[in-house]
């Protein structure tokens, strides 16, 4: 039986076949790539951030608002009072509230803010000076982020009519007529709102010229009617030294001299008194509606021009 033979292998050819096969595998590849379809794309991760994000705020910041007022009532003869009002603001979180103070006179506050860091109620304040009887009433309004009222604070003052100054003066205070000494006063009577006064004036001087001043008498009451709070003036005149002779002291000579005076110009009780003069005052008394008393309105009567 005869033998077949097979070719020798060639390894030379075979290398260049596998190039051949592999050059060709790339080119294939490479147009796939150019030509064949796209991939569909994959969702790729997003990286974290460095900081972490806010949570989303939900619901009103201002929650609620209240206010008070102190007093409520108030009555006096100054006829002026400041009222406080309270207010108070609660937020349900971090944030800024814009507000101002609406009053019953149409008037109304500049606007305020007030910070918050958490949810919490803040207290905001409000003095209003009134002068006279009036009622009224003040309250609380935020204007950002929400627009919120609150209820009227209401308060009440009540003037209570009085007397809340009274004053003298005396014009001259010093006078050296002979034989009489005119005196001129004035008095100054002030009302917080309208109403009558019942006043009187009191005098006093050295009758007796032994030092000291004593109150003799005063004027028959008199009534000063007011249409409204200010004030009025009142005067009157007084004469004084029509019964008294001069003399420098009270020696045996100078009563003499006296003697001698009344013996040709009869003086009814002629009174001895010092050359350096004595003294008076008069001042008004308020009576009604209620009890005042002015300062003193003094003067010197000095009568050693009639020796």
């Amino acid at each position: 039986m005869a033998k077949i033979q097979l070719p020798k292998f060639n390894k030379k050819l075979a290398a260049i076949i596998v190039a051949i096969l592999l050059l060709l595998l790339a080119v294939i590849a490479l147009a796939w790539d150019q030509f064949g379809p796209e991939p569909e794309s994959q969702p790729t991760e997003q990286p974290e951030e460095s900081q972490e994000t806010p949570p989303v705020e939900e619901g009103a910041l201002i929650t609620k608002v209240s206010v008070s007022v102190s007093p409520s009532t108030y009555s006096s003869t100054s006829c002026s009072k400041a009222f406080k009002f309270t207010g108070k603001i609660t937020a349900s979180r971090e944030g800024t509230v814009k507000y101002y103070w609406e009053k019953s006179n149409g008037g109304k506050s500049t606007s305020q803010t007030v910070k918050f860091t958490k949810a919490e109620t803040k207290s905001v304040s409000y003095s209003w000076t009134v002068n006279g009887d009036y009622s009224g009433w003040a309250r609380l309004k935020t204007t950002s982020p929400e627009t919120l009222t609150s209820s009227k604070a209401s308060f009440t003052e009540t003037c209570v009519f009085a007397v809340t100054s009274v004053t003298a003066s005396v014009s001259p205070s010093t006078n050296n007529s002979c034989p009489t000494e005119t005196y001129n006063f004035t008095g100054k009577i002030t009302v917080n709102e309208a109403g009558t006064v019942k006043y009187k004036w009191e005098r006093a001087y050295d009758e007796d010229f032994d030092g000291s001043i004593e109150t003799l008498s005063s004027t028959s009451t008199n009534n000063l009617t007011f249409t409204k709070a200010g004030t009025k003036t009142v005067s009157r005149s007084d004469d004084y030294g029509l019964e008294i002779v001069y003399a420098p002291d009270s020696s045996i000579f100078s009563r003499f001299l006296v003697w001698l005076r009344n013996l040709f110009s009869p003086v009814v009780n002629a009174i001895f008194y010092p050359p350096d003069g004595q003294e008076g005052w008069e001042r008004i008394k308020v009576t009604s509606p209620n009890s005042k008393t002015s300062n003193k309105a003094e003067f010197t009567y000095d009568m050693s021009n009639c020796l």
